[in-house]
């Protein structure tokens, strides 16, 4: 065993491609994985953006084996946003290539969270641990000749995370590989591509071109929302969001709404915000809040008025929310009207769009409900717990693409669905106005009073946003 280490450690140790091909030996290289390894033989500092489905944990796994091979003594930290990025995704993609060779399975032994060589003499400075963002102390001692960080998802890892990173950095033994969805306008991956260029070889790989990635899923994404929409341009070209200007709510703090794991929930009341459509293309959308976190989105497609309020008393027994938040314009007034005779205990809460808003820099309490939602989406990118939200594609479209102008008068317009569905492929923002009556509380709301506790401020002036108007 000393000599077949010994062989494929001098082959190997400036090839990382030679090493996956011959050694490791997976069914297929992509070119884009292919450039990643050959690209280790001259950079140390690496950072890759691309879409969904290009064998990003595949590169993770086949790079750490690479280096604990070729690099005695090394030390190696893989971290990401969640822990089932790190434990049922890259951790279990390191076991499964360890065990297709003979090898690098008699060389290494994969614990739960640890990889180490098969020699006690050597377990506690040869190694490769999993790293939860949640403990970023653990990166603090993290010392040697050799060293590897590998960071996944690398847009919703916070700041905090890489500092103890960048400090080990000065290493000339030191190497660090970073992969993600460019979801991002701002942070270290983001900075990795433009004011720190210099540092990194970069690279941007598209799901189009990567024949992991089926053509169905390319053009079933390109279909629903649009090539120049910003979920097409992250989540399959690999790109940056566009950030438009005048967006209410950024791609960047939705995104980060969907990584929960790195949240606490705020308990809370639980409140139903319903947007009423009848036929056509638009959806009843139900959206099911409980404190900061999005339970459930409901939508529906062609019910009438009796049975949209037969559908939502079939959820009050489910949920028992506290508040049912329904808009009162087109067939919602019917829908509000056939709630209010039905034996349900809570408060049947009627939202007007056109009321006169409480603070008097919004046209209407819609669009002040829409930039109430923007700033609870806000304190995400804080590292707080603001919205938590399991991921929703088609939410995420929404709520980033809705738009605003500003009037002659100098108050905040919200966007008027038929422009919103003209320019965003027909989508309507249903489930966005739902979100936002159901977060949208009065005066003593209890999340919001919670937040207010935790010193979550949510206005630039330090004063907390009024709520609208909304008939009891």
């Amino acid at each position: 065993m000393a000599n077949e280490f010994e062989a494929a450690f001098k082959k190997y140790q400036k090839s990382p491609y030679l090493f996956v091909k011959e050694l490791v030996r997976p069914p297929m290289i992509t070119h884009q994985q292919e450039l990643v390894l050959k690209s280790l033989e001259k950079n140390r500092h690496i950072a890759v953006k691309s879409g969904h489905g290009v064998g990003k944990s595949a590169l993770s796994a086949w790079i750490t084996l690479w280096f604990m091979l070729t690099h005695p003594m090394c030390k190696v930290a893989i971290t990401a946003p969640t822990q089932h990025q790190l434990e049922d995704v890259l951790w279990s993609e390191l076991k499964k290539w360890t065990n297709s060779c003979d090898l690098l399975y008699d060389l290494f032994d994969i614990r739960k969270t640890k990889m180490v060589v098969k020699d006690p003499r050597y377990e506690e400075i040869w190694f490769a641990v999993p790293i939860s963002v949640r403990k970023p102390e653990s990166l603090q001692g993290f010392h040697a000749d050799s060293l590897l960080f590998i960071m996944d998802e690398a847009s919703g890892i916070p700041d905090n995370v890489f500092e103890p990173i960048e400090g080990a950095l000065t290493s000339s033994g030191c190497y660090s590989v970073m992969f993600g969805n460019p979801t991002k306008v701002s942070g270290t991956f983001y900075d990795a591509f433009n004011k720190h260029a210099k540092q990194y070889k970069t690279f941007t790989f598209s799901s189009e071109e990567s024949p992991l990635v089926s053509k169905e899923y390319v053009q079933r994404m390109r279909d629903k929302f649009g090539y120049d929409s910003d979920v097409y341009r992250v989540r399959v070209l690999g790109e940056f969001p566009s950030g438009s200007l005048n967006s209410v709510i950024s791609i960047e703090s939705i995104e980060s709404a969907f990584n929960n794991e790195k949240y606490e929930e705020v308990p809370g009341e639980v409140s139903f915000g319903v947007d009423v459509a009848r036929y056509g293309d638009d959806e009843t959308v139900v959206a099911i809040v409980n404190g900061n976190v999005v339970v459930d989105i409901a939508r529906y497609r062609n019910l009438d008025s009796v049975e949209i309020a037969e559908e939502l008393e079939r959820l009050y027994y489910i949920y028992t929310p506290s508040k049912i938040k329904i808009e009162l314009s087109g067939v919602g007034a019917g829908v509000f009207d056939l709630i209010k005779r039905k034996n349900i205990k809570c408060k049947k809460i009627a939202f007007i769009p056109q009321a006169e808003p409480y603070s008097k820099e919004f046209a209407d309490s819609m669009t002040e409900a829409w930039f109430n939602l923007r700033e609870l989406f806000k304190i995400n990118i804080l590292g707080k717990s603001g919205i938590v939200m399991k991921e929703d594609l088609d939410a995420l479209e929404q709520l980033a693409s809705r738009s605003y102008t500003i009037l002659p008068n100098g108050k905040f317009k919200l966007e008027d669905k038929a422009s919103h569905k003209k320019k965003n492929n027909g989508i309507s923002p249903d489930i966005g106005d739902a979100l936002s009556i159901a977060f949208y509380e009065g005066k003593t709301g209890k999340l919001r009073d919670t937040l207010k506790a935790n010193n979550f401020v949510l206005r630039g002036d330090n004063k907390w946003q009024d709520f609208p108007r909304i008939k009891w």
